[in-house]
């Protein structure tokens, strides 16, 4: 599983790994909270004079604190609907527990939890 959310997700295959060591071979369920109208603004910019060079494409991911913010909120919102909804619950549903690699340090669902969470498995689908 770890593999097939790295190839597409583009997320560092240790972190994932780490993430969901403890539950291989055991069924799960992935949440996302997702920017659909992010406030950073991207750039692209033109390599050189050849018309046929690539342009660099800078997204300038989460540099609006508001995309941030919104982020985080996602991420309390799924918390709460696995483990608190009666759906989830007739599951025994649970959010994984082991620390994000780099987040450590910080207290799991707090705000700084959170924010470091959204900065180290941040992808894109564009």
């Amino acid at each position: 599983m770890s593999e097939q959310f790295t190839r597409v997700g583009k997320v560092n295959e240790g972190v994932i790994g780490h993430l969901i060591s403890n539950h291989v071979g055991k069924d799960a369920v992935i949440g996302l909270a997702a920017l659909v109208r992010p406030h950073s603004r991207g750039e692209l910019r033109l390599r050189n004079s050849d018309p046929f060079s690539p342009v660099i494409i800078d997204p300038h991911y989460l540099e609006d604190p508001r995309d941030v913010a919104v982020l985080v909120e996602g991420n309390k919102v799924l918390a709460s609907l696995f483990e608190q909804s009666k759906t989830f619950q007739k599951f025994n549903t649970t959010m994984i527990t082991n620390p994000i690699p780099g987040c450590e340090n910080l207290t799991i669902r707090s705000d700084a939890y959170w924010e470091c969470l959204v900065r180290h498995l941040l992808t894109t689908v564009w």
